[in-house]
């Protein structure tokens, strides 16, 4: 099913408009380093939690906080696979496409769902090909108009549920592909928007928005609904920061970085540098495990970017904003 049409009605402009309002005041807040670090890690559980609690799984804040705070050990439980695909997957949204000037393709799409999805969902690719013909319109209709972003990414977000390009993982999906029209246009909120947490906190209008797509034959009513979720959590992400309110209790020392994981991050703000495991031992004369960790804690705080696998692997600085 591919519905497209609709109007721009006085609600929905309003709410654009305080989705403008909010999100420049976010960006012109002044934070230390370590402050946007917090608050934007903050954002990235929150999102993998209440993303994951949407899809039904048992999983607890707790858990969530303590798989991105510690270095993965070689054996995984499915919840702890599906935390750090969920990361992977924001990571990638992150760091490839904010403010990107590459178009969205259904190939995006595949990537997204093998990165986030695929690892403990599966899902064969019978039903991604037989409906890419449908997901490329849709794509290249909103990409060749001049939509307001926040429309662009809630048609993408429906068009991609009703589509269901995949057996299992609809939702997932369609929630990360919105975020990657709003990344892609710089409405990234500085990380730290959380808009899945109004759709767990009250389903029925949540559901009664999907449906009245295809009862109405209209994006109309689904889009005043994903523009005012939107402007409802920006406006509580800018409550929290504008008063230093966090609403994990991550340990303290998760922020600390000791000397030596203060030098890799300055090596690597050269773009051109990259480092592996065993030059952060030679440089530093530590062990395999000490390099690890410092590593995996780098990444995890969004400070470093990983890349390849095994002994080819590499890491990156991550964006500064």
């Amino acid at each position: 099913m591919s519905v497209l049409a609709y109007n721009i009605s006085d609600q929905l402009k309003k709410n654009l408009d305080t989705i403008d309002s909010v999100r420049t005041r976010i960006h012109l807040l002044p934070l230390s380093p370590k402050e946007e670090l917090h608050f934007r890690w903050e954002g990235l559980a929150e999102k993998i939690y209440w993303s994951l609690i949407l899809a039904q799984v048992e999983i607890s804040k707790e858990l969530v906080l303590k798989v991105l705070s510690e270095t993965p050990s070689k054996k995984l439980n499915l919840l702890q696979r599906d935390i750090l695909n969920y990361k992977k997957a924001f990571d990638y949204i992150r760091y490839e496409w904010l403010g990107s000037k590459i178009k969205i393709t259904n190939a995006t799409i595949k990537k997204l769902y093998d990165i986030a999805c695929r690892p403990t969902l599966g899902s064969s690719d019978i039903t991604f090909k037989s409906k890419r013909q449908v997901i490329d319109r849709f794509l290249e209709y909103l990409q060749t108009g001049n939509e307001h972003p926040i429309i662009q990414a809630g048609v993408a977000y429906i068009q991609t549920y009703l589509i269901s390009p995949y057996t299992d993982g609809v939702g997932r999906l369609s929630r990360l592909v919105a975020y990657l029209f709003l990344y892609r246009y710089g409405y990234d909120f500085r990380g730290f928007l959380v808009f899945e947490e109004f759709m767990r906190k009250d389903l029925v209008a949540l559901r009664e928005a999907r449906e009245s797509v295809s009862k109405r034959n209209t994006l109309t009513l689904w889009l005043e609904y994903w523009a005012y979720a939107l402007g409802v959590q920006a406006d509580k992400a800018l409550r929290n920061v504008s008063t230093g309110t966090y609403s994990t209790q991550a340990r303290s020392s998760l922020w600390k970085l000791n000397r030596r994981q203060k030098e890799i991050v300055s090596l690597l703000d050269n773009p051109d540098v990259k480092m592996t495991n065993r030059q952060v031992q030679a440089k530093f004369s530590v062990s395999q495990i000490t390099a690890s960790r410092d590593l995996s804690k780098l990444t995890n705080l969004g400070l470093l970017v990983a890349r390849g696998n095994g002994r080819s692997r590499f890491y990156l600085r991550g964006p500064l904003f």
